[in-house]
C-alpha cells in the first residue's frame, strides 16, 4: 500500500472515530468515514493528481500492550497485504481506520 493512501493526522484520527460509522469482528473494528474530496486536500496538491489516484485513506491501529514491536509489524504487514488485494473494490472517497484486537493473534492468515 502507498503512502499516499495512509491516513495521517490526530485530527483526522478524531473525527473518524466520532463521526464515522463502526463495524465489529472477531480481533477487528473497522471505522469508516465518508469525506467531502476538496475539503482534505493539501494545498500543493493539484486536481490532476486526485484524478490519478484513489480518494481512499486508511491507517491501521495497534495499541503497545498487543505484544513485543515484531508482532505488531508483523499483524501491520498482514493488514496491508489484505488491503493491497481488496483495494480495487474499496470505494471512493472514504477514510478508513482497521483497529486490532487482542483477539487477532488467534487468527490465521489464510
Amino acid at each position: 500500500m502507498k503512502s499516499i493512501y495512509s491516513l495521517k493526522g490526530r485530527n483526522l484520527f478524531k473525527e473518524v472515530y466520532q463521526k464515522g460509522r463502526r463495524t465489529q469482528g472477531t480481533g477487528i473494528r473497522i471505522y469508516t468515514l465518508k469525506y467531502n474530496k476538496s475539503a482534505y486536500v493539501k494545498p500543493g496538491n493539484g486536481i490532476q493528481s486526485l484524478n490519478k489516484t484513489k480518494n481512499v485513506k486508511i491507517a491501521i491501529a495497534l495499541t503497545k500492550s498487543f505484544g513485543k514491536a515484531y508482532i505488531r509489524n508483523k499483524t501491520k504487514r498482514r493488514i496491508r497485504a489484505i488491503c493491497t488485494q481488496l483495494f480495487d473494490d474499496f470505494k471512493d472517497g472514504f477514510f478508513i481506520i482497521i483497529r486490532i484486537d487482542s483477539d487477532f493473534k488467534d487468527l490465521v492468515y489464510e
